[in-house]
């Protein structure tokens, strides 16, 4: 069986030079890695269209869902884990289990105790993580919403709206002489805001980080819920792709009662770095009597594990730290929980259908595919591969 792999952008020209070629003897099987066509400049539709025509498979996408369908286009699917900072699948999937009233952690691995990970190098957006980066922050004017860039001013008649995709036990501001900060709250988990409950600011709930230069911390003790990206009737049109599709996220409001000047504010999503490790705190569902992935006062002390010490199940979200491709941040997949799966299903037909696609290469397979295209690159110029 003689398989014939082209791989687009590398050594694309046997694709070009057989473009307006009779061929004669077709290979058994045509692969394709797509790819790189900005390169043949006017000529890149002629070489999609070819290889839509002359290929059984291809890893990848040739760019539209109409080519993609002419022949078994297969995309690449990362089952394994899910964005620290929420894009588009994160948003679906969360979405979707909101709405069956299911809570999102079950899609997630959570440490079942305290869990210390040690590292040589961080990814940049692991550490923007551990160092509590917001999803987003909006600047709030009367009814005008727009997206916040530091460092900014705020005025006595703007709030500062801070947006996370998962809880944070405390936040890190510049100063509290005359801070106000509130937690958006629905009338249902998931749902549009319903109220803002404000926070009683104690000396005792303020605390300095060394790790945070002059930024004061303020621990959050009421219970944060997800809601809907809405403000009123106002959407968070800020072209972040998760809060465009209205993923459940976690807001808190700041204002000052004189004008602020913001160079710098962060959040604490519950983990900490200690010399080159990670700590993350343990989450046990035994623990959490209603389900709801917080443990009030209540639930913490009639802890059943109590080597699990998070106060939100988010907080245990299991990072393969040390373990990620440059400049990703991840967190593992939970497979053990029905609804999740089911979850995840409906998220790839969902995705491959509008993308033309027949389905989708896991890991495994991609890295098969680049030891292939290595070993035909350097063997045969021509791409032609004997199987054995």
């Amino acid at each position: 069986m003689k398989i014939s792999l082209l791989i687009s952008g590398v050594t694309i020209g046997l694709a070009s030079s057989l473009i307006g070629h009779q061929v004669e003897a077709a290979p058994s099987m045509g692969l394709v890695l797509p790819g790189g066509w900005q390169a043949w400049g006017s000529r890149a539709k002629e070489i999609q269209q070819w290889e839509a025509q002359n290929s059984d498979i291809v890893f990848g996408s040739l760019g539209t869902a109409e080519l993609n369908k002419q022949t078994r286009a297969l995309g690449y699917m990362y089952s394994q884990k899910l964005d620290c900072f929420a894009g588009e699948q994160e948003a679906w999937l969360h979405r979707q289990l909101w709405q069956q009233g299911i809570n999102p952690e079950h899609l997630y691995l959570h440490a079942a105790q305290e869990t210390h990970l040690a590292y040589d190098h961080l990814s940049v957006k692991a550490q923007q993580f551990l160092d509590g980066k917001p999803l987003h922050m909006m600047v709030k004017k009367g009814t005008v919403l727009q997206t916040a860039r530091l460092p900014l001013t705020l005025s006595i008649d703007e709030e500062l709206i801070v947006v996370t995709s998962q809880p944070f036990v405390a936040i890190n501001v510049p100063s509290i002489d005359t801070l106000s900060i509130s937690l958006a709250k629905p009338e249902q988990v998931g749902a549009l805001i319903t109220e803002w409950q404000s926070l009683v600011i104690d000396n005792s709930d303020v605390s300095s980080n060394p790790d945070k230069g002059s930024l004061l911390q303020v621990a959050i003790e009421k219970q944060m819920q997800a809601v809907t990206p809405w403000l009123g009737e106002y959407h968070f049109n800020t072209g972040h792709r998760a809060l465009d599709i209205d993923m459940p996220v976690y807001m808190a409001r700041l204002s000052w009662s004189t004008p602020q000047t913001i160079d710098a504010l962060s959040v604490d999503y519950g983990l900490r770095q200690e010399a080159k490790h990670v700590v993350m705190p343990g989450w046990d569902w035994r623990n959490d009597a209603n389900g709801d992935g917080y443990l009030d006062d209540n639930e913490y002390r009639q802890r059943t594990n109590l080597k699990a010490q998070a106060r939100y199940a988010s907080q245990a979200r299991l990072i393969p730290i040390g373990n990620m491709w440059p400049g990703t941040c991840w967190q593992r997949t939970n497979f053990s929980h029905p609804s999740a799966n089911q979850a995840h299903m409906d998220w790839y037909k969902y995705d491959w259908h509008r993308q033309g696609l027949s389905g989708a290469t896991t890991m495994i397979w991609q890295s098969c595919l680049v030891a292939i295209s290595i070993k035909c690159s350097k063997e045969a110029l021509s791409l032609s591969c004997q199987a054995r």
